[in-house]
């Protein structure tokens, strides 16, 4: 049975921007759950709708310029209720538009919220994937080379990570379509900064540089398919790296 992280929670007049919200915090990791991207044509929607409520860990309300729906409120009322019996994390998530906080439903404001009245910026999804996991997200990024950059076969990658959690692993891979090529040696987690030589073949061949998160089982899996490589020279690709999440967005590159 799929689980999901967080259930939005929106006014229909919000939808769009609802829409945006569930693609941002699926591309970080989440598992968010929108009754437009779940609920299938001839289900009877009032029956998952309370299968979410009675399993989801957190809501998120979405209020907008218009504020509550009508059925957005009988969601809220039946999530402030869990949130009683099972402690599930509400979370009042203002967007554009939006009224002050003090103007928000009294339950609401015995919650911390997060502010996207500005748009769906870098600092507020950080703050609401905080709120829906406890913990603060993992950052990552590629500094060198630039996007789009021609390198040579043989190229330094460096970067920066913060905030790993302590039991997992940080690669980087070479994306080609769907298949992945994980490097050795793995990246030092707790470092501010960190390079890494990568060597390629076929020039001209455009390639994208990807940095993982990867769970302890992943890593596992991965450091076997190294080593099967390094034995029989055979490197097939990975179609999905196991227990991976993306750090920071892909960096495409050409060889010369």
């Amino acid at each position: 049975m799929e689980t999901f992280d967080v259930f939005l929670s929106h006014n229909s007049k919000d939808e769009a921007r609802a829409h945006k919200l569930f693609l941002v915090l699926q591309e970080r990791g989440l598992s968010p759950w929108l009754a437009a991207k779940h609920l299938a044509p001839g289900q009877r929607w009032q029956e998952a709708l309370e299968e979410r409520i009675a399993d989801v860990p957190a809501v998120a309300v979405l209020v907008g310029r218009d504020g509550l729906g009508r059925w957005e409120d009988m969601e809220m009322q039946a999530f402030l209720e869990e949130s009683v019996d099972r402690k599930i994390r509400v979370i009042p998530v203002l967007l554009r538009g939006a009224p002050r906080q003090s103007q928000l439903p009294p339950f609401l404001r015995l919650f911390n919220w997060v502010d996207l009245r500005g748009g769906l910026t870098e600092q507020g999804i950080k703050r609401l994937i905080w709120a829906v996991t406890g913990k603060w997200p993992a950052e990552g990024k590629i500094l060198a080379p630039e996007r789009r950059a021609q390198v040579t076969q043989a190229f330094t990658v460096k970067g920066s990570l913060s905030a790993i959690p302590p039991d997992c692993h940080v690669r980087i891979a070479v994306q080609s379509g769907g298949l992945f090529w994980p490097k050795d040696p793995e990246l030092p987690a707790q470092k501010q900064t960190w390079e890494l030589q990568i060597r390629e073949s076929g020039p001209g061949r455009r390639f994208s540089l990807a940095l993982l998160l990867v769970d302890p089982e992943g890593h596992k899996q991965i450091s076997a398919w190294l080593e099967r490589g390094q034995e029989n020279g055979d490197y097939p690709g990975l179609k999905v790296v196991p227990g991976s999440k993306p750090l920071h967005e892909v960096r495409e590159l050409v060889l010369k």
